[in-house]
């Protein structure tokens, strides 16, 4: 076998020619030289999708409380200086699955035209060291953006109690973030937003949640009555659907019978008879479309089960009483 230069084996194997190993040999030493480390760099993705408030039903206690505490005193920022105010902070959105946590961190990010930084669990992978690299690099980058939304998903994951901790790498990262929490706590003046999103927030550790850090915690439940029939208006708009899926009394019908419901399981039921409307236009083989309908919407309503009954919202209700619910 020959060897390159950097000691590497090139084997040969008896079934080519010796000029097409020489060949073979010459392409991989022409290949450039790749430092390992010049590949580990920071990949959060800056989202650029502008969703404002009105395009999330519903919510109106955190909308308030992001108009609150970022927006307004950004508008009168000399008047919120003398009064000391924070322009930033930190927020964690708890409750079930699919009532629009991500959605809201989104669209403050759109309100406030800041940039949107996503940090998920997958920040640990890679070689010792990394995890910690990347963090610190992150929040470093977040003073050179006028304003900014950090979007914690699946936040239990990266701010779990550290007595239940197994892996190495997150007990090196729990106390980077929390460094990094208290140093954006001291900076009042700075627009910066963390926005941690759960559904378990009874395993995030609790120095997470002290002043300064994640103080403020906000539950988000299924829709109400109103922000279903907002859903329905935002799920059924440029669809083809009948006349009485027009009217505001229709539509406020249907969203009195779909408590429990949330807003992902709304778009899968519009989906699901916007599909089911789409099948039947195709089978007619004809150039009138089939309209979505009341009667076809209550029938896939019964294929799909409610996500959120009392016996789910409990343990988030017990858990914002403990934490002194402080919404």
């Amino acid at each position: 076998m020959k060897k390159l230069q950097s000691g590497a084996l090139i084997p040969k194997f008896p079934v080519h020619s010796q000029e097409v190993l020489d060949k073979v040999l010459v392409y991989f030493t022409d290949l450039p030289q790749v430092e390992t480390e010049s590949v580990i760099e920071l990949q959060f993705p800056l989202h650029r999708e502008r969703l404002k408030f009105e395009d999330v039903a519903g919510l109106s206690n955190i909308k308030q409380f992001i108009k609150e505490r970022m927006i307004e005193p950004a508008i009168n920022f000399e008047l919120a200086q003398k009064y000391r105010l924070r322009l930033g902070g930190g927020l964690l959105l708890y409750g079930p699955p699919g009532t629009g946590k991500t959605l809201i961190a989104q669209a403050t990010a759109g309100e406030l035209d800041a940039e949107f930084i996503e940090i998920s669990p997958s920040v640990i992978r890679g070689f010792p060291g990394d995890a910690e690299k990347k963090i610190e690099e992150l929040f470093l980058r977040l003073h050179s953006f006028p304003r900014t939304v950090v979007f914690i998903d699946e936040a239990d994951a990266l701010l779990a109690h550290r007595e239940t901790q197994t892996s190495t790498v997150m007990e090196r990262i729990t106390p980077v973030l929390l460094a990094q929490f208290s140093k954006l706590s001291r900076n009042r003046y700075r627009p910066i937003l963390i926005i941690a999103a759960t559904n378990s927030p009874w395993n995030i550790d609790n120095a997470f949640l002290r002043p300064g850090r994640l103080d403020k915690c906000l539950y988000v439940g299924p829709p109400n009555t109103e922000a279903l029939v907002n859903l329905l208006k935002m799920s059924l708009q440029g669809r083809p659907i009948s006349n009485e899926l027009v009217k505001e009394k229709t539509l406020s019908e249907i969203a009195s019978t779909l408590d429990g419901y949330t807003g992902a399981d709304i778009e899968q039921i519009v989906d699901q008879a916007a599909l089911q409307a789409y099948r039947e236009t195709i089978k007619a083989n004809s150039n009138i479309e089939q309209q979505i309908t009341r009667e076809s919407f209550y029938r896939i309503c019964k294929s799909i089960p409610k996500s959120v009954n009392e016996e789910k919202i409990k343990p988030y209700i017990e858990w914002g009483k403990k934490v002194g619910n402080r919404d």
